[in-house]
């Protein structure tokens, strides 16, 4: 069975078949700010599992967070910089 195409901007919303699994969901753009090792990380990452976008690595992160409530004060809770002296 050949790939089913990508649908983009349908009424709002963004849309992809994966399988014969209709991935859907309204998305929203936003403007975030990240360091170049950050933008270097996720590109690699989108390199060593192939995926297309930096928005698609973001929302990976993101439901891992969300589906993983026991992650939250090993992610958020800590003060972390790796930046500063």
């Amino acid at each position: 069975m050949p790939s089913l195409p990508r649908l983009a901007n349908l009424s709002g919303t963004s849309e992809a078949f994966k399988g014969d699994l209709l991935m859907a969901g309204e998305k929203q753009t936003i403007e975030i700010e990240l360091n170049n090792d950050h933008v270097t990380f996720m590109r690699i990452i989108m390199d060593d599992y192939n995926i297309p976008t930096e928005s698609k690595v973001m929302r990976i992160i993101m439901d891992y967070i969300q589906e993983n409530k026991d992650v939250h004060d090993t992610v958020f809770k800590q003060t972390r910089c790796l930046r500063c002296d």
